[in-house]
């Protein structure tokens, strides 16, 4: 409805962004078709980038978490976050599904399995909580952290920490992405969204059917958290996608954003995985790519979709008749992160 009017009045318009990936999803809730697709790669050269999937803790649902028990899960994603923190400098940014979930890992570690007291001595252990109450606390927390040890920052898809900051050089050496971001089947409001987008009505509207949409919004959440490391030429980082499902599926792999799509490896055994990233910033601290003092923050890769035609986008003259009303800009340019 809010674009509506944009899309009739403007010549031509320029949706920028990092995270519009996958774009047939937006293509549809905006009812307005984009022509002209660009999905650029990084600005970023490949050796300042490691991505790995890891099946280390399996495929991560909410049956199988049930199945294999709170307890298990948080010992092994403790036992697997010591094993990388020893050879991460700085801070490592670790995404999970709910705050409901870091509650419990929290409780975990502190009272049961002990990761905390171990973990502790390479990283300080930051977690986000729900609501605007503490996040001032949080971020300071991990920014003192990062001025001795490191940090070590748990936080949620869809949260103030996976959308909007920038965790550029040492403030995110390593970005853990732990299972799949999927919205809450038990919503009504998504419910009732699965069932608008698969009814006739969605189809003449050209919407994604009720799946594919509920697909695409877990994965939109889940490139916005990929994008808050390596944030300008000279920044560098490791990234991991916690899930079973990356290693065995290429349709989810495909449904990322296509500067980190590209480079993605399957983890060949632990120490393996130990050993090549120890590797990677090995190399990068004793060569790094250049000093980003002064450097402006701002990711490559990202999706560029323009609605309107091939000749209005080049700047050539359309036979089509320009509006009468001239309150909109006749070609517009929104950017997003």
């Amino acid at each position: 409805v809010a674009f509506e009017r944009v899309a009739e009045e403007a010549r031509c318009v320029i949706l920028t962004s990092g995270t519009l990936s996958p774009t047939s999803s937006l293509e549809g809730e905006l009812g307005v078709p984009f022509p002209i697709k660009v999905d650029a790669p990084h600005v970023v050269p490949n050796n300042q980038i490691f991505v790995e999937s890891l099946d280390t803790l399996g495929a991560i649902t909410r049956k199988n978490l049930q199945a294999c028990g709170q307890q298990d899960f948080s010992a092994r994603l403790g036992d697997m976050l010591l094993r990388y923190c020893k050879h991460i400098p700085g801070g490592v940014l670790v995404f999970l599904p709910s705050y409901e979930l870091i509650q419990r890992i929290s409780d975990e570690w502190f009272h049961t399995t002990g990761h905390h007291s171990q973990i502790s001595k390479h990283k300080k252990i930051v977690f986000e909580t729900g609501g605007s109450r503490g996040f001032d606390e949080t971020i300071e927390d991990f920014n003192d952290g990062l001025k001795k040890k490191g940090s070590l920052l748990f936080a949620v898809f869809r949260g103030k920490c996976s959308e909007g900051l920038d965790f550029k050089d040492n403030r995110a050496r390593a970005v853990f992405c732990v299972g799949i971001p999927f919205p809450n089947l038990g919503d009504v409001k998504v419910q009732i969204k699965k069932q608008f987008n698969s009814s006739p009505h969605g189809r003449y509207k050209h919407l994604l059917d009720g799946s594919r949409w509920y697909e695409h919004q877990a994965f939109r959440a889940y490139n916005q958290a990929l994008g808050r490391c390596v944030r300008h030429l000279h920044d560098y980082a490791a990234i991991f996608l916690v899930d079973q499902r990356f290693c065995h599926n290429r349709e989810y792999t495909n449904l990322i954003s296509k500067w980190v799509r590209g480079r993605v490896r399957t983890s060949g055994g632990a120490n393996e995985s130990v050993g090549m990233l120890s590797e990677f910033f090995e190399m990068l601290e004793a060569n790094p790519p250049s000093s980003s003092s002064g450097t402006t923050s701002a990711t490559g890769g990202s999706t560029s979709i323009t609605c309107g035609s091939p000749s209005d986008a080049s700047g050539t003259t359309s036979s089509s008749t320009p509006p009468t009303n001239t309150t909109l800009p006749r070609f517009l340019h929104i950017f997003a992160d």
